[in-house]
């Protein structure tokens, strides 16, 4: 290939070797590294401006018809200075010369050894070694200058990787120990059960009360007092005095220890006679002579107990 060359003992960054990159949405996908040359080596620096002179030769000839441009962009870039942008390189680049190459085609990506390396983790920016790159003219909706095209890569030895602050997992999953694990629902240990109670003692796991996942029969939620649920299906809400609860099928509030649920004689008004219908009232006594008036009989027709 015309103005082949080899440069050797760089530094790669944004290395995009193994897959296609776009530079913007309407633009063909290219494989690409940008290369950062020590300045020290002059040898190559050398061979890299005849290159770039050989390429506006055949510019001229080939791209240009035959007239020089006034000015003619080329891909070389002082890493000491700033970017086309304005801002300044970063600090890998300073003291050298920066470039970036790019292809249509994957380049080969070989080790040391001249062997191809098939695991693209091995390839990094911030990693050394040798490239192969080209230089040709080009003119592109009116604009004229060299590019550099991107041939083949060789990784010669690890360096430390560029522009990554990413933690490894074994760090970023290490135990804090100002944590209090216990203040976490940990993991079930058996069966599906939490470690750590929510609330009031009483678990989350499934089976057991408080605070609810729903009020499922059977099952007591968060107890209002006293340690009754409140209400699971058959079961007493908290009770509201003297230890009797309030639902259906059970003596409400007893007043000397008699129900007032339907069936059930009230409480007795006096005497120990209970007021149900189907129940001795109390007698109808004359409050001076003390005789049992209505013929011993309560309202309800039926007689008196002992009349």
């Amino acid at each position: 290939m015309a103005n082949a060359i080899t440069i050797r003992g760089v530094r790669f960054s944004y290395c995009r070797l193994f897959q296609p990159v776009k530079q913007n949405e309407n633009a063909t996908p290219k494989y690409s590294t940008t290369i950062l040359l020590p300045k020290s080596n002059v040898q190559d620096k050398a061979a890299i401006d005849r290159a770039i002179e050989q390429a506006i030769t055949e510019g001229l000839n080939k791209k240009w018809n035959g007239v020089k441009p006034p000015y003619i962009a080329i891909p070389i870039r002082d890493g000491d200075g700033v970017r086309e942008s304005g801002e300044p390189f970063g600090a890998e680049c300073q003291g050298c010369w920066v470039f970036t190459a790019r292809s249509n085609q994957a380049p080969g990506v070989v080790d040391a050894q001249v062997q191809n390396i098939i695991n693209p983790t091995e390839v990094y920016s911030g990693m050394y070694g040798n490239v192969n790159v080209n230089f040709y003219p080009y003119n592109f909706n009116g604009t004229k200058g060299i590019a550099c095209g991107l041939n083949h890569v060789q990784k010669t030895h690890d360096g430390e990787p560029l522009g990554s602050s990413r933690v490894s997992a074994a760090d970023a999953f290490q135990p804090d120990a100002q944590q209090d694990a216990a203040s976490y629902g940990a993991p079930p240990q058996n069966s599906g059960y939490s470690a750590a109670p929510a609330q009031n003692g009483y678990g989350i796991a499934p089976g057991y009360g408080a605070p609810p996942v729903n009020s499922g029969a059977a099952y007591g939620v968060n107890p209002a007092s006293n340690g009754y649920g409140n209400p699971a299906s058959g079961y007493g809400a908290a009770p509201t005095q003297n230890g009797y609860g309030t639902a259906a099928g059970y003596g409400a509030d007893p007043n000397a220890g008699y129900g007032n649920a339907p069936g059930y004689s009230a409480a007795p008004a006096q005497n120990g006679y209970g007021t149900a219908a189907g129940y001795a009232a109390y007698p109808n006594v004359d409050p001076n002579t003390g005789e049992v008036l209505d013929g011993g009989y309560a309202p309800s027709g039926m007689p008196i107990a002992g009349i």
